[in-house]
């Protein structure tokens, strides 16, 4: 047997027994949201049971003075987008809350982001808002969020996971695009094969 037949089989043999370690349960949301001086809310079900062990999340967004990307990528306005009113919060089925983006995180400098996809993981090197990035203006790439995710370990996966998108001033538009929920925990994999 060639050594890439012993690796797939063993592969499958891993997934029917149920010891998938590396398969993460994903929750997802691409419902548009247009935030101005207000929040939103999106909902992202996990439809299975589990314990999780790791959480990231990833979301989708532009925060532009008005009037906003409009339909595009980048900022219609140059001119400043108050990065400072963004925040968002995740909120377990359990209803644990963690913050991600807290009002005044970003700085006030930026003249928009432009549609951006920012990783929240608790393992990156960078916290959220940091100055030394981009002046502290909303920048794409991986960062700690402000409250960690850790929060969230050891409870059950399962259930409604609220996301909250908000905007504490009016003129500037928040743009919520999308976000990803990725769970990693035991119990992630296929379930327990036959007896």
């Amino acid at each position: 047997m060639t050594m890439t037949r012993i690796r797939t089989a063993v592969a499958a043999l891993i997934a029917g027994l149920g010891f998938n370690a590396h398969a993460a349960v994903l929750g997802t949301d691409a419902g548009y949201a247009f935030v101005d001086g207000d929040t939103a809310t999106r909902i992202l079900s996990i439809g299975q049971h589990g314990t999780v062990s790791d959480v990231n999340f990833t979301v989708t967004f532009a925060k532009c003075d008005d009037p906003g990307v409009q339909g595009g990528t980048q900022c219609v306005s140059n001119t400043g987008s108050f990065d400072e009113e963004i925040f968002f919060t995740l909120t377990s089925p359990t209803g644990i809350i963690v913050d991600l983006v807290r009002p005044g995180t970003y700085n006030n400098t930026g003249n928009g982001t432009g549609v951006i996809s920012v990783m929240f993981d608790d393992e990156a090197t960078m916290t959220v808002g940091d100055r030394a990035v981009n002046g502290g203006n909303g920048t794409q790439g991986s960062f700690k969020p402000v409250d960690l995710l850790s929060a969230f370990d050891g409870i059950d996966m399962f259930g409604d996971w609220i996301l909250t998108i908000g905007d504490t001033g009016f003129g500037d538009p928040l743009e919520y695009f999308s976000s990803v929920l990725e769970i990693n925990g035991p119990g992630n994999g296929p379930g327990p094969g036959p007896d």
